[in-house]
């Protein structure tokens, strides 16, 4: 058998050709750094802006952080600060009016907003939303929540909506590749078959395998599809 093999011969390290390929070539493909869950932060005064990130990680990164969930740390006993002469701290119970968006810092001791982190752009920050930047304090000022939320065409609905769609868009990615799996199972399974029952008649007529060309040949590749229905093949490849 060794003379019908090809060894892949390897370069003459003597040669001047030897790492001409290697070293001429720039090298195109970016190395994707992927974050677990574990490297992020939870603390949403501790993390860095999405658009610190390259953009090939950013997508990567919001949906680590929307599969995480907010940061709601309901068991945290908040400090109190003196607002307009009264003791005031956020309250818990907020978390449960805003499940999904609404996130606590325990390091800044602050409020923030995680669709608007996620996607709102760091050059908007500066439009007076301090649910994005250093965080919301005025702890009596409740209504700033709602206020926040704002209209349909706000922008964290806007960003809502981007949020959902890149979950959705996993998910319809997920059961695509799902599908086209499960049919190429079916189809591979029926050739398969196929192929079995047919080498089997082969055997059984003391047949050869030969190359189904000539006349004689092409009766017997007639033979052998006209033993097998395939509508009995298919169910019995789905079986398995």
């Amino acid at each position: 058998m060794e003379k019908f093999l090809i060894r892949n011969q390897k370069p003459n390290q003597d040669s001047p050709y030897a790492s001409t390929a290697d070293s001429s070539q720039p090298q195109t493909k970016l190395r994707r750094v992927e974050h677990s869950l574990e490297d992020l932060p939870g603390d949403p005064g501790l993390r860095r802006r999405i658009s610190d990130y390259s953009p090939n990680e950013q997508d990567y990164i919001r949906r680590a952080y929307l599969q995480k969930g907010a940061c709601q740390p309901a068991n945290h006993s908040f400090p109190q600060t003196r607002i307009s002469g009264k003791l005031r701290r956020f309250n818990p119970s907020w978390f449960v009016t805003y499940p999904s968006w609404l996130e606590y810092s325990i390091e800044k001791d602050a409020a923030y907003c995680l669709y608007c982190y996620l996607f709102k752009p760091h050059y908007e920050e500066g439009g007076g939303d301090s649910f994005t930047t250093e965080g919301f304090r005025n702890w009596k000022r409740r209504d700033k929540l709602e206020i926040h939320v704002g209209g349909p065409s706000s922008a964290h609905n806007k960003a809502r909506e981007k949020a959902e769609n890149l979950l959705k868009q996993k998910q319809s990615i997920q059961t695509a590749l799902s599908r086209q799996s499960d049919r190429s199972w079916v189809e591979y399974r029926t050739r398969l078959y196929a192929s079995i029952e047919s080498i089997r008649h082969l055997l059984r007529q003391s047949w050869i395998f030969v190359d189904m060309t000539n006349h004689v040949t092409l009766e017997i590749k007639a033979t052998l599809l006209n033993c097998y229905d395939i509508s009995q093949i298919i169910p019995m490849t789905q079986k398995a």
